[in-house]
């Protein structure tokens, strides 16, 4: 268990930026460097806002990835590197379905995802 000392000193940093619907890449990029300058500040834990990878988009399951995959890839070598947490917000498949998830990303990797029951609107599914 970490002390009072340790717990206070811990900073978090909480993401709101600008996602370009369907552009998976793009957002990744922008989220990786919003993540570095956080890490670069003290952040301990960074947490990105819902749907961070495509957006609201009906295409979301043709853009869906998995996780791991080529989005968390990024946030889990950030994670290894500088023994921080981060919560991702993404599309996210697994086999036939569809899930709106927040991927818990750790020194170690991927240390859990929490599916929402109910996908967003306009998904198609």
């Amino acid at each position: 268990m970490a002390s009072a000392t340790e717990l206070s000193a811990y900073r978090v940093a909480v993401v709101q930026m600008d996602i370009i619907p369907g552009e998976m890449e793009c957002n990744r990029d922008h989220a990786t460097q919003l993540a570095s300058q956080a890490i670069s500040l003290g952040a301990r834990l960074i947490v990105f806002p819902e749907l961070c990878d495509i957006d609201m988009v009906e295409d979301a399951w043709a853009l869906a990835s998995p996780a791991p995959g080529p989005f968390t890839a990024p946030f889990e070598q950030l994670a290894a590197r500088h023994g921080v947490h981060i919560v991702i917000g993404m599309a996210r498949r697994s086999g036939e379905d569809l899930y709106n998830s927040a991927v818990f990303i750790g020194p170690g990797g991927i240390a859990g995802v929490y599916d929402k029951i109910h996908v967003w609107a306009g998904t198609g599914t």
